[in-house]
């Protein structure tokens, strides 16, 4: 390097940093931009280093030009001819939905999988994962039934009565498409909106709000 810097000044270039200006901006770019590595060392005591995955990620993410270019969601093919690794059934069925893409972006609202949303019809849905069809994102969703109860001791009855709440049962026995179009209110607004709303399903309400 120090070579290359009188190299410039050889040939009359102007502004040519020091060397130990350069280091500092080297020094100080890297602490900005550069990837962490990480030290890792083996059961049979071989050490060795790993580029943070984290901040790889995030650098994609970040980068205008790269961005468009990520697939987070799987993609039913185009006249089922499969041509990217996300038409493959590997995404689609060996997977476990859990490690799939868990966040959609509608109309500057998040929906996650695993929480209550509520659809432009009225209907409370709860997505399972995220899939593209046809060019636009849907949601494999279990649709949930209203029904009017009063809450009493430590069960439910079911009332007719006006002021009544409304609990929420969750139809886990078939999955269905919807496009994401079609949602209105993440779960946060139903919270806001639907102070009321009981599902007594431990295994759905376990996992609300998604930890993410």
């Amino acid at each position: 390097m120090k070579i290359f810097l009188w190299g410039l000044k050889e040939c009359g270039a102007s502004n040519v940093p020091s060397f130990a200006l350069l280091r500092r901006v080297q020094e100080k770019l890297r602490k900005q931009v550069a990837t962490p590595t990480r030290m890792f060392k083996s059961v049979l005591g071989n050490v060795f280093w790993v580029n943070d995955l984290v901040h790889l990620v995030g650098k994609d993410f970040s980068n205008p030009l790269v961005r468009p270019h990520l697939h987070l969601y799987p993609e039913d093919p185009p006249e089922g001819i499969v041509t990217e690794v996300w038409h493959c059934e590997k995404w689609h069925k060996d997977v476990d939905w859990s490690h799939l893409t868990p966040m959609v972006e509608v109309r500057n609202r998040h929906f996650y999988v695993n929480e209550f949303c509520l659809m432009s019809d009225g209907t409370i849905i709860i997505p399972k994962r995220w899939v593209k069809r046809q060019g636009e994102l849907h949601a494999d969703a279990y649709f949930c039934e209203r029904i009017n109860v009063s809450f009493s001791s430590s069960h439910f009855c079911i009332k007719t009565q006006p002021l009544a709440q409304d609990k929420l049962v969750v139809h886990n026995s078939c999955v269905q498409s919807i496009p994401i179009s079609a949602l209105i209110h993440n779960f946060p607004d139903l919270l806001a909106l639907h102070s009321n709303l009981l599902c007594d399903q431990i295994s759905h309400t376990i996992l609300m709000p998604n930890p993410l």
